[in-house]
């Protein structure tokens, strides 16, 4: 929230506004799982969005986020959330969780969002976030190969479906 002026206008934060730190985010997190309130809220700005005359497109854009935990021990219960795992990127090590997130091609509004440990690999959640009608699908490298996936492939609507997928920066090199 403190880097992504985008987050912090979507949560209503001005820039001279104190942030709320990991624990207080870790919070909120759990207090909406517990009410299982996340979908509903994406829910309803996705239909706010389709009442507003805002049709969102057929391609999605698939991308994996680390989403950060206080890895310190040094609280009431002298552990560490055992919901968060540690998951590598490049060569830095991250502690807490993956937001994996669909996005429309066109709009940018997020379409879903599921959340899984960090140690996963992006692709193991597209399948979650790709609606079968979907008609083309952008992603990062994390993603090469996800349209030759089995879940892919049994969809009605899989042969339309075309992939845009980067490369890997050693595989362009090569090129």
């Amino acid at each position: 929230l403190h880097e992504n002026s985008t987050a912090r206008k979507f949560v209503g934060l001005a820039l001279a506004d104190r942030t709320p730190d990991e624990s207080t985010i870790l919070q909120f997190r759990h207090l909406l799982e517990k009410h299982n309130l996340g979908k509903q809220v994406l829910e309803r700005v996705n239909a706010g969005i389709t009442a507003a005359g805002l049709v969102l497109s057929k391609g999605r854009i698939v991308d994996a986020s680390f989403i950060e935990a206080p890895s310190s021990t040094k609280n009431r219960d002298h552990k560490r959330d055992p919901e968060m795992s540690s998951g590598k990127k490049g060569n830095t090590w991250h502690f807490g969780m993956k937001m994996h997130v669909a996005t429309d091609d066109i709009i940018g509004i997020v379409t879903n969002a599921v959340y899984g440990p960090a140690n996963e690999h992006d692709i193991s959640r597209a399948r979650e976030l790709i609606p079968s009608e979907t008609e083309q699908v952008y992603g990062d490298a994390g993603y090469v190969g996800m349209g030759k996936r089995e879940e892919f492939q049994t969809d009605k609507e899989a042969e339309k479906r075309s992939y845009r997928i980067n490369l890997r920066p050693g595989v362009l090199k090569g090129r």
